[in-house]
Parts: structure tokens; sequence; C-alpha cells
């Protein structure tokens, strides 16, 4: 259909407009045929070729017996050729059966009725039209048939089309920006991956003062490039609605006083004052993104200490009720410096993409511009607000709000009181207590080399592939703990190896573990999906790398459990005490005693859900016992939770009957440990 020509031009020479005259005698020829016309109707016909708009009409038997003079002029037809059926002639071939299955369907039911189709016009063109057809009455309620209107909608429709064309175009536009963040995420993060990495390991040979100071210079630009990397990603997945925020409970106190411990070296250096200061009314435990909270807080802190070059930081947490309802509390986070300041001119859009206060503070100070529009943007996320005051010269006041939805039981986040991304551990300490069997894959040599040195430093043993197809063919000569696995390579991905690997006999429960240099939403789903474990994106740090390859091979080294059983328990006392503390010991000890039967009743029923050969009834029990544990502070069996949960999403029965035994037995002895701290926490 060509929607370009206006309903509105002037008709073409060549069309034959039909005169009111010959209407009206061939009218009174099809009238001396059906009866005469009543004085009413012909009343009726006359207004009707008067009217704007194209009319129509249809006795009992469905078949049309009038149209106006505006309907003949549009179709350049004759009344002879339109009534009965003819009309029906120049509906287009794709609307013809809609259209007729609508007509019928309303006309037996006695109801109106609107469609769209396309008529053909007196220049072959195909227009839209919208029909309305409505049942009509004689006085005494008989029913006469049908009367109908209809109005040329082409320049909507063509409209239509256009923003459907355009919204398509931006979809398609956004695919492809997405495909380009992604591929240069991937093309950046790899040689960070070697550069941190390589940079790392120095750290841990004897240096003098000279090359420690060159290695921390270039340690912090590859950190300042990373996070730039990360800012673009952030704010592409934010803008795209694929960055989902966490539900869960955290200490905003102790987050807070941890992001302030991070920034504390920053703020000396300067010579400024950082201060803390907390209001008693402010709940400890809220429910949020921790990662997220301490993201905008980290952001603020950083600005105000750059953008400080004497006094103070201050950081402020205050209640703010709700509509005066005390039970409907925000926590107010407040980040107060005695900076340069910012102009009111520039504060409307500060938190827009790539503002700074000034040009020269580029330079200066350095930064894109992206923290402050991310940080808006993660607040927007979770229905929070941001704002700020500031005067030039004399300092600034940020702040935003984060709900405060106190909860009965919360659980107490446990934080360094360093940075430990800014430590360096020397090699001696991350000797591991076991050696693991890993293969390592991946189509960089330079990355080979790299976490090659990461394991094999403390103990690891690592034999190397470079492509899907060596890693099929290795797992198939020999047994590993564990594989890393490359996702991007040529030829094969590692994607698909996992797939074939998984579908290979008696290596389904050998854990791989994903080293990506992609970082978009999504991209871990797909992993796990092709049957991966873990995700660990590049730039790996020695520390992350280690944790992993702990966290998924202990369940392979009995002598690791034997020689420190509290590995196997790994309880947080501390989070028994921050309950005491809020409830007192007995009702601690009575919702303890809860969380023992609970447990036990859900054991047995993860038992039998294991023999039933029943993943759902296995992830529904893990799931509540996982978040239980977390209540109460029994972190091993948290995790160990979490691994069984990924096994039930990729329905790995096999694994999970080994590792539903392993939970177990990590089920019982966390039952141990809190019936003895019952006992000698019981008052006599």
């Amino acid at each position: 259909m060509n929607d370009k020509s206006n309903p509105d031009e002037e008709q073409t020479t060549k069309h034959r407009v039909v005169e009111p005259t010959r209407h009206n005698d061939a009218i009174q020829r099809y009238s001396e045929i059906d009866g005469p016309l009543d004085e009413t109707e012909d009343r009726f016909r006359i207004m009707a070729d008067q009217a704007p708009v194209m009319i129509w009409m249809a006795g009992l038997d469905k078949l049309c017996t009038f149209f106006n003079l505006v309907w003949l002029n549009f179709t350049g037809r004759t009344l002879e050729q339109e009534i009965g059926n003819g009309w029906a002639e120049a509906v287009h071939p794709d609307d013809f059966e809609r259209c007729l299955s609508t007509y019928v369907s309303a006309f037996d039911a006695r109801e109106p009725f609107t469609m769209e189709y396309r008529l053909r016009r007196f220049d072959g063109e195909y227009r839209w039209l919208i029909d309305n057809g409505i049942p009509y009455y004689n006085a005494q309620g008989v029913f006469l048939g049908y009367l109908g209107s209809c109005i040329d909608i082409s320049n909507r429709k063509y409209a239509e089309q256009l923003m459907i064309d355009g919204r398509q175009e931006a979809e398609h536009a956004n695919q492809i920006k997405s495909q380009f963040l992604a591929m240069m995420s991937h093309e950046i993060r790899t040689p960070l991956n070697a550069i941190l990495g390589i940079l790392e390991l120095f750290t841990q040979t004897s240096l003098n003062s000279q090359q420690a100071e060159y290695l921390k210079i270039a340690s912090c630009a590859g950190k300042n490039l990373l996070e730039l990397v990360n800012d673009i990603l952030d704010l592409t997945k934010i803008e795209s609605g694929m960055l989902e925020l966490e539900q869960i409970n955290f200490d905003v106190i102790e987050l807070t006083q941890f992001c302030v411990r991070l920034m504390t070296s920053g703020a000396k250096e300067k010579g400024l004052k950082l201060g803390v200061f907390i209001d008693p009314e402010v709940s400890s435990i809220i429910r949020g993104d921790p990662l997220r909270f301490k993201q905008v807080l980290l952001n603020l802190l950083n600005n105000a200490i750059k953008f400080t070059e004497q006094g103070s930081v201050i950081i402020k947490l205050s209640a703010q009720t709700v509509d005066n309802n005390a039970d409907n509390c925000l926590v107010l986070v407040e980040v107060i410096d005695t900076g340069i300041g910012i102009t009111s001119e520039l504060q409307g859009n500060i938190f827009e993409v790539f503002v700074q206060a000034d040009l020269s503070d580029t330079r200066k100070y350095g930064g894109t511009g992206l923290g402050l529009a991310i940080t808006k943007r993660l607040v927007s996320l979770w229905g929070g607000s941001i704002g700020l005051e500031s005067t030039p010269n004399d300092g600034s006041r940020f702040w935003f709000t984060v709900g405060a939805e106190a909860t009965s039981f919360g659980i107490t986040t446990t934080q360094d009181s360093k940075d430990a991304s800014n430590e360096i551990t020397p090699a001696a300490d991350l000797k591991t207590a076991f050696q693991a069997n890993i293969l390592l894959v991946d189509d960089s040599v330079i990355n080979l080399a790299v976490i090659s040195s990461m394991l094999t430093t403390v103990g690891h043993r690592v034999d190397l592939a470079v492509c899907g197809v060596d890693a099929i063919k290795a797992v198939s000569d020999k047994n590993y703990d564990l594989i890393l696995m490359d996702v991007s390579m040529p030829d094969m991905s590692g994607l698909e190896a996992t797939k074939i690997i998984r579908q290979s006999t008696g290596i389904n429960n050998m854990p791989i573990i994903a080293i990506t240099a992609h970082a978009l939403a999504g991209y871990k789903e797909q992993c796990l999906a092709a049957g991966m474990n873990g995700y660990l994106t590049k730039p790996i740090s020695q520390k992350d790398l280690l944790s992993i390859i702990n966290t998924w091979c202990a369940v392979n080294f009995d002598a690791v459990v034997q020689a420190n059983p509290h590995l196997e328990i790994k309880m947080v006392d501390t989070v028994l005490s921050e309950l005491t503390k809020q409830f007192g010991q007995q009702k601690v000890n009575e919702l303890l005693l809860l969380f023992l039967t609970d447990l036990s009743a859900r054991s047995n029923a993860l038992k039998s859900a294991v023999i039933q050969h029943n993943i759902l009834d296995i992830d529904r029990e893990v799931h509540t016992i996982k978040s239980s544990a977390t209540i109460f502070g029994a972190i091993a069996l948290q995790e160990k939770a979490m691994v069984l949960e990924i096994y039930c999403k990729n329905k790995d029965l096999s694994s999970l009957q080994y590792l539903v035994d392993d939970f177990l037995i990590c089920a019982e002895r966390t039952s141990g440990y809190i019936t003895g701290y019952i006992k000698s926490n019981c008052k006599t």
C-alpha cells in the first residue's frame, strides 16, 4: 500500500464524479423494485449525500442497499456496481477475510462494530478506512439492518508506521550500541587483565623504593582506566533498563563507616578532617543493595575530597520520617565539604552525563563527569531522592535518601577495616592448604602467563589450553578439579566448549568458571545457562581468583575440612552478638531453637526430594534454609545453599546428589554449633 498521497488533494480529471441527480435516479430505480421508500428514509438518504463522510446501509440479508455520494466519489464506481457485495471487490485481499468475519459476526449478534481495512480508491491506491457500523430499528423496534460510516485514516496510519519504524530503528541502534560496548569492554579489559595482573605479581617481589613508587603509579593509572570502563558500562546498563538492584538486609551504619575508612588515607594526604555523625534514631539494618549504596557514597566522598583543598568533609546519617509516620522512615545521607563549591547556573545540570563544574576542573582534577550521572540514576532506581546545596568557594552539601525498611532479624555485614583491594599481600600468605589440578583455557598467551603465575605461585598445578577444542581433548584425557574457561575465543567459544564438556559422560561434576572481559547485564546468566558454575570478570585479581577456587574446590578436598572443622561451620559470631543486643539472650535462644527445628524438618524434606529426583523441591528447601542461615550468620550453610541453587537452575541432578550430602553434613555441624551456643548462653 502506498500512503504518500493526501486524502484532501484534488482528485484527478480521470475520476468521474457522481452527480446527485443521477444518484437519485439510481435510488429511485431500485426503490421501484424493492417497494416505495418511506418519507423518513428518503430524507435520510438526501442528508447522507451531503455528509462529509462515507456512509453505507445494509438490509436484513447483510447485502448493502445504499452508498452516499462521498463513498461513490471515493471509489469512482456507480451505485449499481457497489450495492449487494459489489463494494467488497475493492477491499484489499490481505484484509478481506478479517473484514468479512468482523462484519458477519457483528451482524449476527446485532452488535456495533469497528474495524480498519484498506479500500481501493478511484486512482487505484489502497487507503486505510475506519468503518463503524451499528444496527438500526424502526419505531416499533423491528431490526431493519445496519448503518455505517467510514473515514479515511491513511495519514494516521502513515504516521503510526513512521513511529514504529523509528522505534525499530532506535531499538536496532541500541542493540548495535550494546554490541559495541560489549566488544569495547572485552577489548579493553583483556589487556587490562594482563597489565594489572602483572603489576599485582610484581608487588610480591623484592622492590626498591623507586620501583615501588613507579609500580604504584602504573597500578593507579590502570585502576583509573578500569573505573572509566565500569562507569560507561554502568551508565549503559542503567539507561537500557538492564541493571537490577539486590534487595537484601545490610548494616547501613557499618557500611558507611567502612566507606569512610577507605577514604581516610586520601583525606589525610590533603590534610582534611574526615568525620561521621550518626543520628541515634537511624535504623542500623535496612533493606537494599549494599554494593550500589557503597558505590553512591564512595563517589560522593571521593568528589568531596577531590574538590576540597582545606577544611573538612563530614558524613551525616539521620532518620527521616515519611508523612509523619514513625514506622515509615528513610535514612538521609549527607556529604558536606568546605571545597570549591558549584555555581547556581551549573547546579541544575550537575547530575547530567559528562557535566563538570568547570572545564578547568577536568584538567586540574581529572574525571569524565560520569560519576554523578550514575549516582543520580542509581538513587532513582531504588526510589530515593538526591540533591545538593552549594555556594562557590564555600563548600557543598550533597545528600540522598535510602529506604530504611527495618526488619525483625538482620545480618550485620562484616567488612575489613582496610580496603583489601589496595593491600599488597605477600605471596607466602596466599599459600593454600591444598593443591588443585586446574585447566586454564584462554586464547591469549599473555593471559595464560599471568593467570597461571597467580595460581602456581601459591601451589596449584595448572595445565594450559589455547582454544575450546584443546580444552575438550584435555578433559577427556585427564581429570581436573576445576576449569577456568575464557568465554570469547575464535573457532569455538567457551560457551560452546562448556556445553560439549557437560554432555560428556563422567564430568558433570567438574566446576567450570567463566573468565571473560564482557561485563554487560545478562552475560553471567548466559554462562550459567551453558553449564558454567561461576563467573570472573577481567581484570582478575589474584585474591578473587583464589577465592573462587577455594569455594568450588573445597568440596573435593576433605582433608581441608578435617584439618579445620570450623571452615565447615563458619559462623559469624558478631551476628549473634548484634541480635542479642537487639532482642536479649533469651529471645535469641528461642529464635535459634526455632531455626534448629525448621532446619531439621527441611533437611528431612531435602533428603526425600533427592530420592524423588525433584529438583524444584530441592531448590525450594535450600532457598528457605539459605535465608534463615543468613539471618543467624551461618555463612558456610548459606554459601553451600547458593551453590546448590546454581546447580538446581542448571538441572544438574547428578551433581546435586553429591552436593546435597555435603550440604546436610554442614547443616548437622551447624546445628551442633548452635546447640552448644544455646547451652553456653542459657540461664540456669
